[in-house]
């Protein structure tokens, strides 16, 4: 026989933490869209003219915050319409992935290709994500504090400033006479979800283990609505 002993049962409750967030332009009437008012015959450096770009933090708990953005562009003819090849398909760009296309003054980081370029604000790091398990890659401002709900300056953030939009100087001559447009979408994680802290992490290890694991946590595919 063995002896054996029950505890008496303590039950306990977990509230799980709500994250939301909400990507707003300042019209707020289509909120992926920036308005760029000098639309044509930009060249790098250039102010576009832009409304910001915020995202609106409604999540109960601390949460590091990833914008993934995508750019397409077309060829076009002197009057801005599409320039269409021999079987009358347009003509796009391929963006290559290497040095940066836009330039809102935050650092770039491209690993990949062991490209960086100093920004003047270091809140964010515009950041190259190549994922090791598809290959794929994206373009994301990745924020390198966490925010946080209640706190000055945390719930409404300004990703893109007003005006503060511009071609990088990097862009090559495969972008004359395109037609450029713009997608973006937002994504948060909780700050504490890596089970350490990732605060002091250098830049390049904290954008990998932010990113990677939002990725994962979208079944390895961005930009899906």
């Amino acid at each position: 026989a063995y002896y054996s002993a029950d505890s008496n049962k303590i039950s306990g409750k977990i509230i799980m933490a709500n994250l939301t967030i909400g990507l707003l332009s300042e019209n707020n009437v289509d909120s992926s869209v920036i308005v760029i008012s000098n639309g044509t015959n930009c060249v790098p450096g250039q102010e576009l003219k832009n409304s910001p770009l915020k995202i609106e933090n409604y999540s109960t708990a601390s949460i590091f915050l990833v914008l993934v953005y995508e750019i397409n562009s077309l060829k076009v003819d002197q009057d801005g319409n599409p320039i269409k090849d021999e079987n009358g398909e347009e003509i796009p760009v391929v963006d290559k992935k290497e040095d940066p296309i836009l330039d809102v003054g935050y650092p770039y980081l491209n690993p990949s290709k062991e490209i960086s370029y100093v920004g003047k604000d270091n809140k964010w790091v515009d950041y190259l994500y190549t994922s090791n398990k598809t290959g794929e890659q994206y373009r994301c401002f990745v924020s390198m504090s966490a925010y946080d709900k209640g706190k000055e300056d945390m719930e409404t953030i300004t990703v893109i400033g007003k005006d503060d939009l511009k071609f990088s100087r990097y862009v090559g001559n495969e972008y004359k006479s395109t037609s450029i447009s713009f997608k973006f979408q937002a994504y948060a994680i909780g700050a504490e979800s890596f089970g350490r802290d990732i605060s002091e992490d250098p830049v390049e290890d904290k954008c990998l283990t932010i990113v990677d694991a939002i990725y994962e946590s979208e079944n390895d595919q961005f930009l899906q609505t």
